[in-house]
């Protein structure tokens, strides 16, 4: 896509009207934003692999953060007296505690347990971040056309506020083909913006995640209000 944010939301206006006509210039404008959001956010929406990919790539570095942590107490503990007294000196100013050199072993201890803390807290981190998306394992197979998925499901969701009923899409057996006014509206919004994917084949899949109101992409349940 190499159009602007405007021009985007002017051509899908254009598609929109087109199918709407007895639509509001308000709501038209409303639904264009709609439409046009899953082009826009890109690779930054959480349901595309390339975000998948990124999750993954965080917790490997995480990981690596973790690993550090434990390496960086494995070295203190071979460091020679000498040295960890100087380290002790310079770390007493830092916790506001004055302690004889002979205390050194005290500023080792708590430096090794505010290390100790830091692997923790990365580990819980990497955790958090696995709840909070569940879904990052790698996928196999071609690449996904998530964008394209997702701008047919927003133009389901225009198509139901617009029309009053659900989207679907229709097989003609006499003429073997598909129809209706739903896949109309989703390949002329797929020509207008150059969107190279199957109009039908995303159409389809936006349809059925309003029959079993499921996320066309994650399949995690999305309950579509009446």
């Amino acid at each position: 896509m190499t159009e602007n944010r405007d021009l985007l939301e002017v051509k899908v206006v254009e598609v929109l009207r087109k199918h709407f006509e007895e639509a509001s210039d308000y709501d038209i404008n409303i639904e264009a934003m709609r439409v046009t959001l899953p082009l826009k956010i890109g690779t930054k929406a959480e349901y595309t692999r390339q975000w998948k990919t990124l999750i993954r790539g965080e917790i490997k570095n995480i990981r690596k953060l973790q690993a550090l942590t434990i390496e960086t107490t494995a070295i203190i503990e071979k460091l020679h007296s000498s040295s960890l007294i100087q380290i002790a000196n310079a770390w007493s100013p830092l916790d506001g505690k004055e302690r004889n050199v002979s205390e050194y072993r005290n500023s080792i201890n708590e430096i090794k347990n505010k290390i100790s803390e830091l692997t923790c807290v990365l580990h819980l981190g990497e955790q958090n971040i696995k709840d909070r998306y569940p879904q990052h394992e790698t996928e196999m197979g071609r690449e996904r056309k998530d964008g394209a998925t997702m701008c047919a499901y927003m133009a389901g969701l225009s198509f139901f506020y617009l029309k009053d009923k659900r989207p679907t899409v229709i097989y003609d057996p006499y003429e073997e083909a598909s129809k209706g006014p739903f896949l109309d509206l989703v390949s002329d919004l797929f020509f207008a913006l150059n969107i190279e994917a199957n109009a039908e084949a995303s159409a389809r899949k936006a349809a059925k995640s309003f029959r079993k109101e499921t996320h066309p992409v994650t399949g995690a349940f999305l309950p579509l209000f009446t």
